[in-house]
């Protein structure tokens, strides 16, 4: 996709988020979950946004209680996908990356907001309420995946967490001297 094309698909989607857009989103998140867990994947497609996201964090939950929970093949499989939306999107810099990463977790009921590269506050998930602590460290590898792809590199670091009581995540952008 063009630069001009992506900024405008960008102002779109930043006004309001399409059911489309975001049930593509959820069933793409839903493959990419059940291939990181090894466990056969739901259809959320045909259902209603909110619907599907609910279904979506109680398949992650039904997941971690059933299959082996190994945090690195969860960032390897979210980490493609991440790098899928890059390539497909081919944000051009920074703050494109930026601001497609709090788009999509805002279609997904994730309020994020900062910088990436420096300090990233959720003040809201709707995971929130459903997760465990471990639950929550387990599935953030998949945030810290798709997060790391969108962007080239590096790995989402939580220093905080809403699932431990704090009135907010804290977390960042970790780069290592050879990622992009």
């Amino acid at each position: 996709m063009n630069a001009k094309r992506f900024r405008k698909l960008l102002d779109r989607l930043d006004r309001r988020p399409s059911a489309l857009f975001r049930r593509i989103l959820l069933q793409t998140m839903m493959r990419t979950t059940a291939k990181a867990f090894e466990m056969p994947p739901e259809r959320l497609f045909f259902r209603a946004p909110d619907h599907a996201l609910q279904l979506y964090a109680d398949y992650t939950v039904s997941c971690m209680e059933h299959a082996a929970a190994d945090p690195e093949r969860i960032y390897d499989m979210s980490y493609e996908l991440g790098e899928r939306i890059r390539r497909w999107c081919g944000p051009q810099d920074p703050q494109e990356m930026q601001r497609l990463v709090f788009l999509l977790y805002r279609s997904i009921g994730i309020t994020m907001r900062g910088e990436l590269a420096d300090h990233i506050e959720v003040p809201a998930c709707f995971f929130s309420r459903i997760y465990t602590p471990e639950q929550c460290r387990i599935m953030s590898c998949m945030d810290s995946g798709i997060v790391s792809g969108i962007c080239g590199g590096g790995r989402l670091i939580f220093t905080a967490r809403l699932t431990e009581g704090c009135d907010r995540c804290i977390a960042c952008l970790e780069r290592k001297e050879n990622d992009e």
